[in-house]
């Protein structure tokens, strides 16, 4: 077996543009630029049918942080009926340290728990972090995880299927080249083709993707377009990655109601910077019983402020 070549830094899949906007956007702020005007949803919550549902929450990115996150009474009173919680885990649980390398202390489990007492906690881990310390590292992250919750994004289980849900992860880039996590490349064809093989029949499908430009607050172009073609098939999106909120629109497809978020920022973090501390949640009730649709859309903007080592997690009104 070829030996692993773990790089400080590595961008596989940027191009050269990508990667000076990303350095650039730290001196310059967020890109507020909207070439396809994507929208937000105008009310914070829409409902499109009263048969009976299970909530689905999504968080932003749980990124590693010092000590805990705490979360404000308001926010858990949005989060209290939510049956299912999904998180999108930012890097992986190990004791090693190195630069530009996302690790978790193994607290996060109990922490992660205890702010979300009434959910069960779904753990995903198709980002670009994950492969950060190679695959021994990963496959032991993944261990222990699955001792508290159900986890799925790796290349083996890239969805996972709760009732008549049907959720899966994945990432178009990440930052150490492997074969572990559930990864697509970034021509559409070929991503469209592979992600579309996790769809499941009589199910709502949810599609998680790790994807954007970093602290920009719109979608560019080739994702608003991908969107599209994904929602042909799949019923909602719930995107990642940038850093930063962006928006919770609402698309008619076929005549359906279909949700495509196309990043809900960052839930928590340890670094103290404006770019970052911003995210979203968001709350999909899906229809029980065959033929699942989607009854109502709630979202909140949140914001992680962090004193004396701990990291408050708040909802921004």
């Amino acid at each position: 077996m070829e030996k692993e070549v773990i790089k400080t830094f590595r961008t596989p899949n940027f191009t050269r543009r990508e990667f000076a906007d990303i350095v650039w956007r730290r001196f310059a702020g967020h890109s507020k630029r909207n070439k396809k005007n994507v929208e937000h949803i105008c009310p914070k919550k829409e409902v499109f049918s009263k048969n009976k549902a299970i909530n689905f929450g999504f968080t932003g990115d749980v990124m590693p942080i010092d000590k805990e996150f705490k979360i404000s009474s308001e926010l858990k009173k949005f989060t209290k009926n939510m049956d299912y919680v999904i998180i999108n885990l930012e890097g992986i649980i190990t004791k090693k340290r190195r630069m530009w390398a996302e690790a978790h202390d193994e607290s996060i489990i109990e922490n992660i728990k205890k702010e979300f007492p009434k959910s069960e906690i779904v753990i995903y881990c198709a980002n670009n972090h994950s492969g950060d310390f190679g695959r021994e590292e990963f496959n032991k992250s993944i261990a222990i995880l699955e001792k508290h919750f159900k986890v799925f994004g790796t290349e083996e289980k890239p969805s996972i299927q709760i009732g008549n849900v049907n959720l899966c992860a994945v990432t178009f880039w990440s930052n150490q080249e492997n074969s572990f996590t559930f990864e697509v490349s970034r021509d559409e064809k070929e991503a469209i083709k592979k992600i579309n093989k996790q769809l499941k029949k009589d199910c709502f499908n949810i599609l998680l993707p790790h994807w954007g430009d970093e602290m920009h607050l719109y979608p560019n172009k080739s994702q608003v377009a991908m969107a599209d073609k994904l929602l042909e098939k799949w019923d909602s999106i719930v995107g990642n990655h940038p850093h930063c909120p962006q928006p919770v629109s609402v698309k008619k497809v076929k005549g359906k109601d279909k949700i495509v978020a196309y990043s809900l920022g960052d839930f928590c973090f340890k670094l103290n910077w404006k770019l970052f501390e911003k995210g979203a949640i968001v709350k999909l009730g899906i229809s029980t019983g065959k033929s699942p649709v989607l009854t109502k859309v709630e979202h909140e903007n949140t914001r992680y402020k962090i004193k004396k080592n701990q990291t408050f997690v708040s909802i921004e009104n």
